[in-house]
């Protein structure tokens, strides 16, 4: 997680070689994934909340950098 390197880059650390059509299958297990990722309806109200009273809000996680891109799409959050 200390590092951005993608599937073929994390494949590529750990010494596994992905043939192209297993890396193209994991990649869009991946995308179907995060496709799926939805914040709670209590952690928009908790934000909303902390932002109403003025508060500067961020988020810090130890997923991996794909799971950023539903957050920052995720107008609610970043408003």
């Amino acid at each position: 997680m200390t590092r951005n390197l993608g599937l073929a880059g994390a494949a590529d650390l750990f010494g596994t070689q992905l043939g192209n059509d297993e890396l193209a299958i994991l990649e869009l297990d991946l995308y179907a994934e995060l496709a799926s990722v939805r914040p709670y309806d209590d952690a928009l109200r908790a934000l909303e909340s902390l932002k109403r009273a003025g508060l500067k809000v961020a988020l810090c996680s130890n997923l991996a950098t794909p799971y950023a891109i539903p957050v920052a799409a995720d107008r609610k959050l970043t408003q």
